[in-house]
């Protein structure tokens, strides 16, 4: 059997986990996992079919099920969101994390049975107040030494043994910054900051091109716990404001489903629809305004920026326009969501 080595991306948000490796294209699931004891009696053998069942001695014994809809088992979903460093101690935590990983090894070992993935490089990012927080040792890469090494797992039914020879862990936003990096020539010393707006982390981060690539600049990274939920809250209110109080069409969950869809238009009753993108727009607005003022408080000068990149899920609801009277030059790629795993993959096969 033929030995393979390869590099993965791994990017594990508060909202979704994202992956890519050699030979595949970006895998996006949920940042959540399913005790299996807890639904067994709700899943049938057709219904398993559309979800993993894994498991693990390393960290927990009991079985998980991982899949894209696991919103179906309600309040069996276990998520793994975390505001500080604990979050990476988290059992649950660690077990998203291996899925990942056993879940692309499955995959790239059915397409070639001759040559198994047996030795892995990993390149994966934490929200930057978590790497730099001495506690953490996220430059260090300490949240992650449970990851170094051999790991043996069963993924519906499957024995997977993988090795994972080194970790090298990144502020989130670097991914996004070296993926920039890679598709424009930036001139050294020039700098580009990168605006990520995940579901509940908000990041503003500002690098530098230096000899040895993209480095960080302390000084000016700005973390919100509450992200773009920040904006859905301020949409629930003003949409109430307008007269829909139901909490079955008026929610958290509605709001956010109309945001990535970008259709606005909401039942108000019984054969009553009604457009709110005026709302939407207004509020959209006024988000990215205060957070601009924000930054601008804490001493960033837009004007001295290369460009600005917005990223994260939550970016492809906001219109660039919002913040060309105040930056050069704003990018976004397309499927802004994935750009940070990209970028840790890049990143790797330069190395």
């Amino acid at each position: 059997m033929a030995k393979k080595i390869t590099q993965l991306g791994v990017d594990v948000g508060n909202k979704q986990v994202k992956i890519l490796g050699d030979n595949s294209n970006v895998a996006i699931y949920p940042a959540a996992l399913v005790k299996y004891d807890t639904i067994e009696s709700m899943v049938d053998d057709t219904k398993l079919k559309n979800y993993s069942l894994y498991q693990t001695d390393e960290t927990n014994n009991a079985p998980f099920l991982w899949g894209e809809n696991l919103a179906a088992f309600g309040a069996n979903v276990q998520e793994t969101k975390g505001t500080d460093f604990t979050r990476y101690d988290d059992p649950l935590f660690k077990n998203l994390v291996l899925a990942a990983v056993a879940s692309y090894v499955k995959e790239q070992n059915a397409k070639d049975d001759a040559t198994k993935v047996t030795d892995l490089a990993i390149e994966t990012g934490m929200p930057t107040a978590h790497y730099l927080d001495p506690r953490n040792g996220g430059e260090k890469g300490e949240s992650y030494a449970w990851l170094r090494g051999k790991h043996v797992l069963t993924i519906d039914g499957e024995t997977l043994t993988f090795n994972v020879t080194d970790v090298e862990v990144r502020p989130q936003s670097y991914g996004t910054a070296a993926l920039f990096a890679k598709t424009y020539e930036l001139d050294f010393g020039e700098t580009v900051a990168v605006l990520d707006f995940g579901g509940g982390t908000m990041v503003f981060d500002v690098y530098r091109v230096t000899e040895d690539g993209m480095a960080l600049l302390r000084d000016f990274n700005i973390q919100e716990n509450k992200g773009a939920d920040v904006l859905i809250d301020n949409l629930v209110r003003a949409i109430t404001a307008e007269g829909v109080t139901n909490p079955n069409r008026n929610n958290h969950s509605k709001i956010q489903d109309m945001l990535i869809k970008q259709n606005y238009v909401m039942r108000v009753g019984i054969g009553k629809e009604r457009d709110f993108s005026d709302v939407f727009q207004r509020e959209i607005n006024r988000y990215v305004n205060n957070l601009l003022d924000n930054i601008n408080h804490a001493g960033i000068e837009f004007n001295t920026l290369a460009a600005l990149i917005i990223t994260g899920g939550g970016a492809n609801w906001v219109n660039a326009e919002a913040f060309e009277n105040r930056v050069e030059m704003v990018y976004r790629f397309d499927q802004p969501e994935t750009a940070n795993v990209r970028g840790f993959y890049v990143d790797l096969i330069q190395d």
